[in-house]
């Protein structure tokens, strides 16, 4: 039985790494939207492009927003 697991959704979301996806259903989500808010609001990696999912996919160069729109709302930003 493994007792010290990482999740590594959380673990990217939380180095600002990885959005979010909050499309799907999760028993993760609010630990996943707490380290989401945690690298945004330390601008860590592509939150250092911006503050709003629209703003950081933009300067990425990305047209298409997913279920990453939904983010803030679904998160409680």
């Amino acid at each position: 039985m493994i007792t010290n697991s990482i999740d590594f959704s959380t673990e990217l979301a939380r180095e600002g790494l990885a959005f979010s996806n909050t499309k799907f259903k999760s028993n993760k989500r609010a630990e996943i939207c707490a380290a989401s808010k945690e690298a945004k609001d330390a601008k860590k990696n592509i939150w250092s492009l911006g503050n709003s999912v629209s703003e950081v996919l933009s300067k990425m160069g990305s047209t298409k927003k997913n279920g990453f729109s939904n983010m803030p709302r679904l998160c409680g930003w």
